[in-house]
């Protein structure tokens, strides 16, 4: 159910023949939820109660010139929701408090699903054997370079790992499976704050082991790529030129 109101008073609700674009009271229900009944009760305070399965759903709303009654009468008994924004952050009620939402986000790298060859895991030593075995029996022609690239690709499917990960949560080890497999079994917060030290530890490691293991002897490149990931460092945006090409050749036509 949704409901949306904006009234300044009851008078404006109650008017017949009255409509404005603004200012009104809607409530839409699902037309696929069996069993439901609608009941409006207006008393200077505003509440529609919706029946859903034995459940009671009741939305409130009042004008901020309204005063609170000590009690939200009728009360409904167990079970019964109460929803609403209540206005109470308005400057009449003197309450300014807005809501604050915290949680812990875990980041996730979305993968392309393009299987991608694993050179860090390639057993280079049979790859090289069984192509030298095989590539003897093609003759060296033009003809059979298709027969030359079928038998490398199918060489190295057999000696290097292909495949894509559909998810990939950075520092994410069979540690960190067992205890998420713990917490949605017995949901402990200490089995999280396992998770995440475990998860923060992982990373601490690899990025010793990155900064450990740069090299600038033979190429500097891969080093200053490391260091501006590690830094979080924004990547230079190029400008496009405000000069487009047809106004040079223009010019130059002019001119010549």
């Amino acid at each position: 159910m949704l409901q949306e109101t904006h009234a300044a008073d009851s008078t404006q609700l109650i008017q017949d023949n009255w409509c404005h674009h603004a200012l009104g009271t809607a409530t839409y229900a699902r037309s696929d939820i069996e069993n439901a009944l609608l009941i409006s009760i207006t008393n200077s305070i505003h509440k529609k109660v919706i029946f859903v399965g034995g459940i009671k759903i009741i939305t409130v709303y009042k004008s901020p010139t309204i005063t609170w009654d000590n009690e939200l009468s009728p009360t409904w008994s167990h079970a019964a929701i109460y929803c609403g924004d209540f206005n109470t952050i308005t400057i009449t009620t003197g309450d300014t408090h807005t809501m604050t939402t915290q949680e812990i986000r875990i980041p996730i790298i979305k993968s392309i699903p393009k299987p991608r060859w694993n050179f860090m895991k390639a057993k280079w030593d049979n790859f090289k054997t069984d192509l030298d075995k095989s590539i003897r029996f093609i003759p060296t022609v033009t003809s059979n370079h298709s027969l030359f690239v079928g038998l490398v690709i199918s060489t190295a499917k057999k000696h290097i790992p292909r495949g894509f990960c559909k998810e990939y949560i950075p520092g994410w080890s069979e540690t960190c499976e067992k205890l998420y497999d713990d917490f949605l079994v017995s949901g402990e917060t200490e089995v999280v704050d396992d998770l995440l030290n475990n998860l923060d530890a992982a990373r601490l490691s690899n990025w010793k082991e990155t900064t450990e293991n740069m090299n600038f002897t033979h190429s500097s490149r891969k080093a200053w790529s490391v260091l501006r990931k590690l830094a979080g460092a924004n990547q230079c945006k190029q400008e496009n030129p405000q000069v487009k090409p047809e106004a040079i050749a223009g010019h130059m036509v002019r001119t010549s």
